[in-house]
């Protein structure tokens, strides 16, 4: 293979290397996201619990269906995350193999003979 066509082969490799790195990364962003929002509802329930003062809210049992509505919520969004955490760990394994396509490539052009200057 000629030393130009390895230096186009390279930047390709290089290309997907990055798209691959880029969506390990906005999955584990939208993650991470996701979390907080579980963690946000998990805190608020944990203040509702703490408070025992009787309130209208308390009083005509809204307090329950809200905490129920809430246990649901979070039970969804853990079932988003554990999806997501899935499809990270194949984009994950696409990832490394872009990564050592791109290395093997740039281990074949530093190999490769350089053109004779006259």
């Amino acid at each position: 293979m000629k030393r130009e066509d390895l230096a186009r082969l390279k930047q390709i490799a290089e290309m997907r290397r990055d798209i691959d790195s880029r969506q390990v990364s906005a999955l584990s962003a939208k993650i991470a996201g996701l979390q907080q929002d579980v963690d946000r509802m998990r805190l608020a329930i944990r203040d509702r619990q703490a408070e025992t003062a009787l309130d209208t809210a308390r009083l005509a049992g809204a307090d329950v269906e809200w905490l129920r509505a809430t246990e649901t919520r979070i039970t969804k969004l853990q079932q988003q995350i554990a999806r997501f955490a899935m499809e990270r760990e194949a984009r994950l394994d696409i990832a490394r193999k872009s990564f050592g396509k791109a290395q093997a490539v740039e281990g074949l052009l530093d190999r490769a003979p350089r053109p004779k200057r006259d």
